[in-house]
């Protein structure tokens, strides 16, 4: 394992003072991995996520959370790189922190998994265009497949 990175809690704009109170504590412990080797490379990331709701927010309890993801690069020739990734989110639907009001059918939301397929072509080091195809499956939704065409460049 390359890094590890662990928080205790994160607070937006912390030095500009605190508004409110905290309604979740939250604490993240995740860990990664990197490994190229000529064309094939291997990325792979996992974090635990444990939250504790302040009294009278969703149940009040703790509640913990795993996120991960596997990713697998192969680079074809000097231009083309085709990719795939597994993610996967698993929590459990009574956690505050998740918690969306305009969400029906919020307990079945509670893990959700993706397969993406990528192919990028670099124009150059600052001009890329890729096509990235991804098919999702929540328990609520079932399976999506969503499509994206991106270009990335840098202006100098």
């Amino acid at each position: 394992m390359r890094n590890a990175r662990h928080s205790i809690r994160w607070r937006a704009l912390a030095s500009l003072g605190t508004r409110g109170e905290a309604l979740v504590e939250q604490r993240l412990l995740g860990f990664d991995l990197h490994y190229e080797k000529r064309k094939v490379s291997l990325l792979s990331e996992i974090y635990f996520i444990q939250n504790d709701a302040a009294p009278g927010i969703g149940d009040g309890r703790t509640h913990n959370s795993l996120a991960w993801f596997t990713q697998l690069g192969y680079q074809i020739n000097d231009r083309w790189r085709f990719t795939y990734r597994y993610e996967d989110l698993n929590f459990d639907h009574n956690d505050a922190y998740y918690m969306n009001s305009r969400l029906i059918g919020r307990e079945k939301i509670g893990t959700q998994n993706r397969h993406v397929f990528a192919l990028r072509c670099d124009f150059s080091e600052s001009n890329a265009l890729m096509l990235e195809t991804s098919v999702s499956d929540t328990e609520l939704a079932g399976s999506t497949t969503t499509t994206l065409l991106t270009w990335a460049f840098v202006m100098y």
